[in-house]
This record gives C-alpha cells, sequence and structure tokens, in this order.
C-alpha cells in the first residue's frame, strides 16, 4: 500500500509511547486547535511498534538527547515545548 500521512494527538508529558508502525518518520509537531499534535509518514500495513518521545520546556534541565523532531508553541508562545524521539 501506498505511504500515507496519519495525524495523532499527544500528551504533553515528560515521556510518553506510541504504538506506531514500523519504519514511520515523524513530519511534524504542531497544536491543532489547542491540542499538541504530531503528523507522520506511515505505511498502514507495516506492522506496529511503541515508540517513545520526550518533551521538554524551554529553559527545563535536558538529561536525555534522543532524535529532535521539532518545537511547538502553546498560548501565543507563552509555552514553547520541544519534541524528540526515543
Amino acid at each position: 500500500m501506498a505511504k500515507v500521512i496519519w495525524k495523532y494527538p499527544i500528551p504533553i508529558a515528560d515521556q510518553f509511547a506510541l504504538n506506531l508502525p514500523s519504519h514511520c518518520k515523524v513530519l511534524s509537531f504542531q497544536f491543532q486547535k489547542n491540542t499538541p499534535c504530531i503528523w507522520v509518514l506511515v505505511d498502514p500495513d507495516a506492522p506496529k511498534v511503541n515508540k517513545g518521545f520526550r518533551i521538554y520546556g524551554t529553559g527545563n534541565p535536558m538529561g536525555y538527547f534522543g532524535n529532535y523532531i521539532g518545537t511547538a508553541q502553546e498560548f501565543e508562545g507563552a509555552l514553547v515545548w520541544h519534541l524528540f524521539e526515543d
């Protein structure tokens, strides 16, 4: 099957996991209507795997550096979040 882009709402949490199709690629991290979301390029027929993520607020200590995904702003820039994939 052809690849498609799916949207996943995510929590603003220090760590979380999502069950995503294997070999997927996170394309973007943004807020849509006040909900944090990621847009992911997937093969819908691929087997699913758990992928871990971490979110850091600007100025907060970072004990771990994974693969940087992107930065999103909430409340007109009052809060700025940085998403990393484990």
